[in-house]
């Protein structure tokens, strides 16, 4: 996807300035738009990585983050025919009704648990409290200078995400598209995405624009 920024559409911010970057020599629009496309770009992946949308709005977070707190489980829990309680480090696999299956990283193998035996506890053998899952932040790859870039020509200036791959999922999320949760499962379902806008401007951010022009335009003409 791309957010095109034509120089004319910033003037409408102040109309005053349209006659003024007319008057711009051809070097002087592209210094002036290469001021705007550096702008644009730096607050656009400040306000991605801070997770919110260009009105503010915060992000619809992951719905995949409580799955994901899930996988990863310690507890204590006594065998069938045992007195003592043994400690497990769970990676979870799959639940079935009363039973939930695993890859125990305390024992090795594969190990299927009884949910109501389970006793969940806050410390590691160590006597260190679990940390709190990490989850991955959204947009991590299209928050990067790399994978926005911008482009400028005697009428406009254009952010567009790159390579074709993250172009696409930036659409997807920045208009609310129906998509593969994943692309490498061939059978992989499909999601309706929340809306999550990636590119635009704020009412603040236009003001800096038109501040911006008005400084390049007294350099050029000082």
């Amino acid at each position: 996807m791309s957010a095109d920024t034509h120089i004319e559409g910033v003037t409408e911010v102040n109309m005053a300035l349209d006659g003024l970057i007319a008057a711009l020599s051809p070097a002087g629009r592209r210094k002036l738009g290469l001021k705007l496309g550096f702008f644009a770009r730096r607050i656009n992946i400040k306000r991605i990585a801070a997770g919110v949308s260009p009105d503010g709005t915060p992000f619809v977070p992951k719905k995949v983050q409580k799955q994901e707190a899930e996988k990863r489980r310690t507890f204590l829990y006594k065998k069938k025919g045992s007195d003592q309680e043994k400690y497990y480090d769970v990676t979870s696999i799959g639940h079935d009704g009363k039973v939930f299956t695993g890859w125990s990283n305390t024992s090795g193998g594969i190990r299927t648990f009884v949910k109501k035996k389970v006793r969940t506890i806050s410390m590691t053998p160590g006597g260190k409290k679990n940390r709190k899952p990490k989850f991955r932040k959204l947009f991590q790859k299209l928050r990067v200078a790399k994978n926005l870039r911008f482009t400028v020509t005697k009428d406009a200036v254009t952010l567009t995400f790159s390579p074709e791959e993250k172009a696409r999922i930036a659409a997807v999320h920045h208009f609310g598209l129906r998509d593969k949760v994943s692309t490498k499962r061939k059978n992989s379902p499909t999601y309706t995405y929340p809306k999550r806008p990636l590119l635009g401007f704020s009412s603040k951010d236009m003001d800096a624009i038109k501040d911006l022009i008005y400084e390049h335009v007294e350099k050029e003409f000082g």
